[in-house]
């Protein structure tokens, strides 16, 4: 029974054991980018919002070219007629055909319009699904960098107590001023006083994280993402700008929309025709005889709208002149922010491998200082100097 027992309590054990070891492993899991960022992707409201525009977009794109098929249906109407001479009441039913033959190119231009808004909102969507990796690869590197930037003060703080008990113990035999230990003391306050205010900053950046991507909590960021090399003399700054998918390409799409719309101002001053065709009773009083056919066509043409015309056309034509000026400008500042943005991402390559040979050099001139001020070569200020010019190359990297 004893064994029993112990057998029992050893596989119940072993269960939560390793029931254990796979949420750690999980939770171990969670902290590597692809799996936020595969999390982000899932939970992400701007992509969801961003899709729903572009399909609604689409649909209204298709559903325009309605407008160029015939209408058919069934028609049921209850009458009742009463004059002097004359009272009936009855029902009468009829199928009907409609057709817009003809209503001054008004469909034609509308659908362009949709169709170049729904090609800019699809646009949109295969931009952002495209750069959601490098937004996410954005956010996880700043609380990476926050977190970094923690453990780095840190360390220095440890060091500069090490450093506190060397001064201590110079200042109690008489080979250090109380204003030398004092400098310390006061170095030691304000490295304290920053860690408080960048532990707030990197709670800020993996609470942001946490929330674009839906986990919590993401207190150890275990992927370390680095630039990959990059030649920056080979890219032509056209190419990027003329693409399908540059952002350009929106005021373009909203500029042939306004056109689309300016040509549709131009149709309210032709005439509209329809075909329309019936079979079956018109009403209790139209004829005697039943089911009949007709087969007509209506042309109507509003020669005076109270200039309601003529006002929707200053107003089309105006936008039409906004988006091009719009359109003309993006191209320009689209321009000068492409060679901003390759000059600035040039001064960051270039100084992200300075940084990573200064890194190995400032440690070792670290170590150097420390044993040259115990052997009393160097004063409290070169060991001071030492400590920030560690702190300041590692917050720059």
């Amino acid at each position: 029974m004893l064994l029993l027992q112990l057998k029992t309590n050893r596989h119940l054990l072993l269960s939560i054991i390793t029931s254990s070891i796979i949420c750690l492993a999980h939770s171990a899991q969670a902290t590597d980018f692809e799996s936020v960022y595969q999390s982000a992707l899932n939970k992400s409201y701007e992509l969801r919002k961003t899709t729903a525009q572009a399909d609604e977009a689409i649909a209204k794109a298709k559903s325009s070219n309605a407008n160029f098929m015939p209408k058919a249906g069934v028609e049921s109407r209850y009458e009742s007629f009463d004059s002097k001479n004359n009272q009936d009441d009855g029902g009468s039913t009829n199928v009907f055909l409609e057709w817009n033959v003809f209503n001054g190119f008004r469909d034609v231009q509308e659908r362009k319009g949709l169709q170049a808004e729904a090609q800019a909102a699809t646009l949109e969507k295969q931009r952002l699904q495209m750069n959601f990796k490098w937004i996410a690869m954005a956010k996880y590197t700043k609380a990476q960098v926050m977190l970094e930037s923690v453990d780095t003060y840190k360390k220095v703080i440890q060091s500069n107590l090490k450093n506190l008990e060397t001064v201590r113990m110079r200042r109690s035999s008489g080979r250090l001023s109380e204003a030398d230990y004092l400098e310390f003391e006061l170095f030691d306050s304000n490295l304290k006083q920053s860690l408080i205010s960048l532990e707030a900053q990197a709670a800020a950046a993996v609470a942001d994280l946490e929330s674009f991507s839906g986990l919590s909590p993401l207190n150890q960021l275990t992927t370390l993402l680095k630039p990959k090399p990059l030649n920056l003399e080979v890219i032509k700054i056209k190419d990027p700008l003329e693409s399908s998918r540059s952002k350009l390409q929106d005021s373009k799409l909203r500029m042939e929309a306004a056109e689309s719309r300016n040509s549709l101002s131009i149709a309210e001053y032709l005439p509209e025709i329809n075909l329309k065709a019936t079979h079956g009773d018109l009403g209790i009083r139209e004829t005697d005889d039943a089911p009949e056919t007709t087969v007509g066509i209506v042309a109507r043409w509003e020669l005076f709208s109270g200039f309601e015309t003529v006002n929707s056309r200053r107003v089309s034509s105006a936008q039409l002149v906004k988006a091009k000026a719009e359109y003309d400008y993006a191209k320009v500042q689209q321009r000068s922010r492409m060679e901003q943005l390759t000059l600035q991402l040039k001064g960051i390559l270039d100084r992200l491998e300075l940084e990573e040979k200064n890194k190995k050099n400032v440690d070792r001139f670290l170590q150097t200082v420390q044993e040259e001020y115990r052997r009393g070569s160097k004063n409290s200020n070169d060991l001071k100097s030492a400590l920030e010019l560690v702190l300041e190359t590692q917050l720059n990297r």
